[in-house]
């Protein structure tokens, strides 16, 4: 299964493991389950670390880069296609990076790992 980690899941897999659920924890540690964080949770963690809406163990450059490579996490460019199918998701929520995160999602066949319950709202595979 391949799995998308939202922005604040794949902070708290790193950071805050106890956040996520002893049964995530396993599907997320299970080498049949390919896992992806897109640059644009990359984007989003790099300008809440500039308005200082975030803090991180490390600069977002050495936080992804070291932990993506330690977890075995690909990374899920923005494509052009994802852009273009956002114009067919409904506006239930108005957070571009989450809706973005969604349309990749529904562009790739992935799994949304996600604790947000605004996702339930659209038709999207979501694990939690």
């Amino acid at each position: 299964m391949n799995l998308l980690f939202d922005t604040h899941t794949f902070i708290w897999f790193i950071e805050a493991p106890d956040r996520i659920k002893p049964h995530l924890q396993n599907t997320l540690s299970d080498p049949m389950n390919k896992l992806w964080l897109s640059t644009a949770s990359v984007w989003e963690m790099q300008i809440k670390m500039a308005i200082r809406k975030l803090s991180l163990s490390a600069s977002v450059e050495e936080f992804v880069t070291v932990n993506r490579a330690v977890n075995d996490v690909q990374s899920l460019p923005v494509l052009e296609q994802h852009i273009w199918s956002l114009a067919n998701l409904p506006l239930h929520h108005n957070d571009p990076f989450d809706r973005l995160l969604i349309a990749q999602a529904l562009a790739e066949g992935y799994t949304l790992v996600t604790a947000d319950p605004f996702f339930a709202q659209y038709s999207v595979p979501i694990l939690w």
